[in-house]
């Protein structure tokens, strides 16, 4: 017998706070890695040998076998560490490339394929591949954790706005990949240095700008920017 489903008929509380995916990108040697070692609990998946010069909880892997390990042992038990950063996501497009063109050479419909990357096809046909890729791995992370981070580089990219060149600070991936990452995450942040200050103090910014892809679907940091601090960002290390 089927259970008539009953729908809500009252508003209810939010099931969380703080974001459950985050995203954390900007420019070269800001300070992202250090700031990443400097959270309770954090197991950072080292993907570009980031941590070498810093005191963290810390594995790496240097393959796509090495990644599908940790992240096996991360699902069994889920949940070790409270915070789990894949330091980054940029290096992980990279062996989705890998692993998207032996996918497709595999593939009847690739038998002959003799490129060097599936991102050679024609028409573009091979950013499926690659995305496809990308997302399993990915997903591997998924449930490992309560609080995943992604950390990835910047690209500065360029948009005619009326005839008028404007740069845009924005998550180095491509195409379609840097939607579906982003579309995972609860909040991106944009992490610089404040140069009006003499320490070059290090931000972070939440605010939906056009000329910064970043934003927030958690209340607390939604159109904000301040001196980076995680307990701004997680409330429960209050």
């Amino acid at each position: 017998m089927q259970v008539k489903l009953e729908l809500p008929k009252h508003p209810t509380p939010p099931v969380t706070v703080d974001p459950r995916v985050l995203i954390l990108y900007g420019a070269p040697k800001v300070g992202k890695t250090t700031a990443l070692s400097q959270l309770p609990g954090n197991l950072i998946v080292d993907l570009e040998d980031g941590t070498d010069y810093l005191t963290a909880t810390k594995v790496k892997a240097s393959n796509m076998d090495e990644l599908e390990q940790i992240a096996q042992a991360l699902r069994n038990p889920p949940n070790q560490y409270p915070f789990v950063t894949i330091d980054t996501v940029s290096a992980m497009e990279d062996w989705a490339e890998i692993r998207g063109t032996n996918r497709y050479k595999a593939n009847p419909t690739g038998k002959n394929f003799q490129g060097a990357s599936v991102l050679e096809l024609p028409h573009g046909h091979g950013y499926l591949w690659l995305r496809l890729a990308f997302q399993e791995l990915l997903g591997m992370f998924s449930g490992t954790t309560r609080r995943l981070i992604l950390v990835c580089h910047l690209r500065d990219k360029f948009l005619d706005k009326g005839g008028q060149e404007v740069a845009v600070k924005d998550l180095e991936l491509t195409g379609k990949i840097r939607n579906i990452t982003a579309s995972k995450a609860d909040a991106i942040g944009y992490l610089f240095r404040d140069l009006a200050v003499n320490s070059g103090q290090l931000m972070v910014s939440f605010r939906t700008l056009e000329q910064v892809s970043c934003g927030s679907r958690c209340e607390h940091l939604r159109g904000q920017a301040f001196p980076f601090d995680w307990k701004k960002i997680y409330t429960e290390l209050k």
